[in-house]
Order: C-alpha cells, then sequence, then structure tokens
C-alpha cells in the first residue's frame, strides 16, 4: 500500500523563492543608477590630485557604468529564472498538499492494506492511481527545476573589463555548486542561531520550522561542524553560554548534527525525549481513559497502548537522574518522525580504547529499542569494559518494519542489495560524524552486525567506513562492491538457524554470505537439536557414488538466530571470544 512518504515534496518554500527572486531584481534594477554616482563622485579627481596614478584610476572608472548595467542585466535574468521556478513549484505545492490528503484518506480507509478484502475491488485500483499521482507531481518538479537550469545555464555571463574571458573554462560541476550552496547556508543558519539569544533563537526557529529539515537533508561537513563547535567554546568553561544556548533551545538541530561532540548531543536530545515524554503521557491517559468507557476492546488501540507504555518506560530511563548522576538510557539521535534513533552505551572519555558501532537486522523498529531487543550485546561489552563505547545504530525504516506480521515481505525486503547500500551510505555518515568527537576519533573501530545488520555494516565500508574489526553475528550477506580491507579482521559466528539454511541453499544476498567468504574466520557453534537435512536426489537416472547431498539443519531455527545476539548463558563464550579480539587489538 502507498505510504504519505511516497508522496514527493518541493525541494524549497516557493513563496520565499518568489520573495528572494523579487527581492534580486529590484536590487538588481538600481545598480547602474548607483555605479553612475560612484563613476561621477570619481571624475573630479583629474582636477583635484596629479599624480602618476591619477589618469590610471580615471581610466580605470569609464567602463564601471557599462559593466554594472551588464551585471544588473544578468541579475535580473537570473531573478525571472527563479521566480519562474517559485511560481511552478508554488502550483505543485498545492497538487501535493490535496495528493497528500488523498493518500491518507486511502489508508484510513483500508487499515489492513492489502489483505483488506476490499482491496482488490477497490483498494488496488486506487492505490495505483494515487502512485501514478505521485510519479507525474514529481516529474513536473524534476521538469521545473531542470527548466530553471537550462535557463540559468543560457544566460552569458557579464563582461568584467579587465579579467580573462571564462569561455576556455571547464563545465560547471553544478552537483558541486549545490553542495557548496547547502553548505554555505546551513551555517548561515547555524551561525544566525549561535549569535542569538535564548529569546531570538526561539523565535527564529518558530518563523523557520523547515531549517531542521534543511540541515537534516542536508547536513554539513561533519569536520566543518566540529571546528564550528569549537569556535563557540569557551577555554573556562566545558561547555560555553552559546554552546548551552544551542543544546537546550536547538536541540533537534544540534542532537543530529553530525561534527557535535556525543556528549553535547546526548545532552540535546535528552530534551527532545523529555517533549515526547510528555505527549506520550497525554496520549496514553486518552486512549486508557477511551478504552475504559468504551463498551469493547479493540485490539488497536490496546497495542497502542501497550506501546506507548513501552516508550514511556524506556524515555523515563533517557530523561530521569540516577543517583551517580548518570542515565540508564543515552539518546546519540532522537528523531523518532523520521525513524531515527541512536542509543550509545558508555561515556566517551580520554580513557576510550575502542568505539563500537552495532547494526540490529530486519524487523528492527524503534519499539525493539524501547523494550530491549537490540542492546543486549551492546550493554554487555561497556559493562564489561567501560573503556569501550559502543553505539546501537538504527537511521532509517529497517527491513520488515512496515508490517513486521509480513515476515516474507520483510525477508525480501532484508535481500534487497540497493536498500543496503542506501543504509550503508547512512552507517558511513555516523561514523564520519562520531569521529570527529576528539575522545573517539582515534579510538579502535569495530563494526558489529546481526543478520540483516552484517549487510548495513559491510555496506557502510563500500562507503568508505573503515573498521579495523567486523564481527558478523549470524550474518546476512556481503553487498555488491564490498571488497574486504586489509587493515579489518572479518570474524564470522552463528548457530544453524532459518538463515543459514538459506545461506546454504542459495536464497540470500546472491550467495555472497560470510561463511563462505574467504575474509571471514567462520564458525558454526553446534546445538541441541541440530540436524543434517538431506537434499532431494535428482529426478534423473544415475548411479550413487556417495551419500546424497545435505546441509545443516535445526529443530531451532530462530531460537538460534536470536540467541547469537543475546547474553544468555549459552552465548556468553561466543561475547567472550568477540571481547577478547577487541581488548587483544
Amino acid at each position: 500500500m502507498i505510504s504519505i512518504d511516497l508522496v514527493p515534496r518541493v525541494p524549497l518554500t516557493p513563496e520565499d523563492l518568489v520573495a528572494a527572486a523579487d527581492e534580486l531584481g529590484r536590487a538588481a534594477a538600481g545598480v547602474p543608477d548607483q555605479a553612475s554616482a560612484v563613476v561621477s563622485a570619481w571624475q573630479p579627481i583629474t582636477d583635484a590630485y596629479d599624480t602618476d596614478h591619477t589618469d590610471t584610476v580615471s581610466a580605470a572608472m569609464a567602463p564601471v557604468t557599462l559593466v554594472t548595467e551588464d551585471v544588473a542585466d544578468t541579475a535580473v535574468a537570473v531573478a525571472g529564472a527563479l521566480q519562474a521556478l517559485g511560481e511552478e513549484l508554488a502550483l505543485v505545492q498545492t497538487v501535493l498538499v490535496s495528493l497528500a490528503s488523498d493518500v491518507v484518506a486511502h489508508r484510513e480507509r483500508f487499515p489492513k492494506g492489502e489483505s483488506d478484502p476490499l482491496w482488490p475491488l477497490l483498494g488496488e485500483s486506487t492505490d495505483a492511481d494515487l502512485r501514478d499521482q505521485c510519479t507525474r507531481a514529481q516529474q513536473r518538479i524534476d521538469e521545473a527545476v531542470g527548466e530553471c537550469v537550462r535557463t540559468l545555464r543560457g544566460i552569458e555571463e557579464p563582461v568584467v573589463v579587465g579579467l580573462p574571458s571564462a569561455s576556455d573554462s571547464a563545465d560547471i560541476d553544478w552537483a558541486e555548486v549545490e553542495d557548496s550552496l547547502t553548505t554555505g547556508l546551513g551555517f548561515a543558519l547555524l551561525n544566525s542561531l549561535a549569535g542569538s539569544d535564548a529569546i531570538t533563537m526561539r523565535r527564529l526557529l518558530a518563523l523557520h520550522p523547515e531549517w531542521e529539515e534543511l540541515l537534516r537533508l542536508h547536513p554539513p561537513d561533519p569536520s566543518a561542524v566540529a571546528d564550528w563547535w569549537t569556535s563557540l567554546a569557551d577555554p573556562e568553561r566545558s561547555t560555553s553560554a552559546a554552546q548551552t544556548a544551542l543544546i537546550f533551545t536547538a536541540p533537534a538541530i544540534i542532537g543530529a548534527l553530525g561534527g557535535v561532540p556525543a556528549a553535547a548531543r546526548v545532552t540535546a536530545n535528552r530534551q527532545l525525549a523529555r517533549d515526547r515524554l510528555s505527549d506520550a503521557r497525554q496520549r496514553l491517559s486518552r486512549l486508557e481513559a477511551a478504552r475504559d468507557s468504551a463498551p469493547v476492546s479493540y485490539y488497536a488501540q490496546d497495542k497502542e497502548i501497550e506501546q506507548l507504555r513501552a516508550e514511556i518506560a524506556y524515555l523515563e530511563k533517557a530523561t530521569r537522574r540516577r543517583e551517580d548522576g548518570t542515565y540508564a538510557v543515552q539518546l546519540y539521535l532522537y528523531d523518532p518522525a523520521h525513524h531515527r534513533l541512536i542509543e550509545m552505551f558508555g561515556t566517551p572519555t580520554t580513557e576510550t580504547l575502542a568505539t563500537v558501532t552495532y547494526s540490529p537486522g530486519t524487523f528492527t523498529t524503534e519499539q525493539s529499542f524501547y523494550g530491549g531487543d537490540v542492546q543486549h550485546v551492546a550493554r554487555w561489552l561497556n559493562q564489561r569494559n567501560s573503556d569501550v563505547v559502543v553505539f546501537v545504530w538504527k537511521d532509517g525504516v529497517f527491513p520488515g518494519a512496515v508490517n513486521p506480521d509480513d515476515v516474507v515481505r520483510g525477508l525480501m525486503e532484508a535481500n534487497d542489495i540497493d536498500r543496503a547500500l542506501a543504509s550503508g551510505r547512512r552507517v558511513a555518515n555516523f561514523q564520519q560524524g562520531m569521529l570527529t568527537d576528539p575522545h573517539l576519533a582515534n579510538t579502535y573501530q569495530v563494526g558489529i552486525g546481526h543478520s540483516w545488520g552484517l549487510a548495513n555494516i559491510a555496506a557502510s565500508e563500500v562507503a568508505e567506513a573503515r573498521y579495523d574489526q567486523v564481527e558478523s553475528l549470524a550474518g546476512a550477506y556481503l553487498p555488491t562492491g564490498w571488497e574486504p580491507s586489509r587493515e579489518t579482521v572479518y570474524t564470522h559466528q552463528s548457530y544453524t538457524d532459518f538463515l543459514s539454511i538459506a545461506q546454504d541453499l542459495g536464497a540470500v544476498g546472491g550467495g555472497n554470505v560470510p561463511d563462505e567468504n574467504d575474509a571471514f574466520t567462520s564458525t558454526v557453534y553446534e546445538r541441541e537439536g541440530d540436524f543434517d537435512l538431506y537434499l532431494p536426489s535428482p529426478s534423473y537416472p544415475s548411479v550413487p557414488t556417495g551419500p546424497p547431498p545435505f546441509i545443516p539443519a535445526t529443530i531451532h531455527p530462530e531460537r538460534n538466530h536470536s540467541l547469537i545476539a543475546g547474553t544468555s548463558a549459552e552465548n556468553i563464550a561466543v561475547l567472550d571470544r568477540i571481547r577478547d579480539r577487541i581488548e587483544d587489538r
């Protein structure tokens, strides 16, 4: 079923673009008059000053009027192109608002999605039509932007006397230009906030909620952010007044900004957790009151109540200080609206020796964190050695997370290599930002992936993340483009489970699995319930030359898959070996 995420978004605010274009046009129109005034002011110089350079300066001022007229004409043409783009995007925005409303209504009409009895009759065609409308809307946006770019490229550069012609220069790298512009704009926003007091900062954020979105979609380079953050420091305080104001007034920005130290991000996200905790409590009270007064109980309502209680308990741990001054939950990233949550175990200090990036597997959701389902290994490693800091990573929607009850669909999504590569780029971006923290920059880097999480970690290597050690916990596969690093130690460990059976049958990751890759030292531990599953013999007549083919199987396929990522006594020996490899680096 179509989701609201498929509805295209206009890449900027049309009204702001039109206003900026109008301002540019008006400013450009006044340039020639201002230039003429400057030239007129310089004309008497030959009468007032008689030096060797007087004639040179006077001659240099002569073409200024012509040059500024040319520059003004160029600016007016640019303004016209931008205004046309803004006006077209404003029309598209109106269509998108209506389309989003239709998508929401469609989803409410068919809450069970494709399993709804009326879906084949009414839902399927509507769903297809909405998808088609989304495609056409995106095409309209792309065409508008493309037309603007073509117009801008067709505008002749103003001729500036005394400068060489650019006719022989290389073509403009528009991607680089866009990156430069968004980075510059990002820092302009950050500097505007940093230069304001708390009251002004709140007003700016209230007037420009799109700033958070822009910095989320186009974050500046983490190294540059780290330099910017350092520039705000106060040598006499651990956190300067400017940094403190940003943390507590703009937590959604600072808490998600790569390049900001981990401690500051955790503090910022604690403020977001407090806000969400208040909303969750109010929502829970309303649902419980409605349920108590209703004649019957509804499954969806009961499920949401259960989920809210788990979320509230989790956020209380993130916001309630313990007796020793610490918090049971530390959120390095907390943006549930966009399915982003990274939990940090341990405290980065000058004594930190190793940093672990842990990626859980298929079907992981925010509820997985709230219930403590995916943090067992991370917590265990940090508890055994406080000099090891672990990040449990989730940035985006994991395979199978949209509908965890649809196991087949979830496994198909996990087997989507393009999806893994896209997620791996986000892991690499996370590592790039994390390594700007002075307490983590030179630490031993470890990547651990459970199930699909290994594909995620390996995909981050494709995106140029680097690890000294990679651990596969029943890891799924190695995506296209992955190559082992000579500086990395790779280890795979698992029990026989449903994933290993599928791997042996060649049904996972195109057959590129860690258990069969020479870069990995692989161990499959035997467990009670293991047995040999003999495969069917060929249908054609043949003379047997040996025993029939078989693959390892088990009567506990799901339990064994979860066991490898747990801290039960049965699995401690596996975790001890991982810890030893980290500590013996």
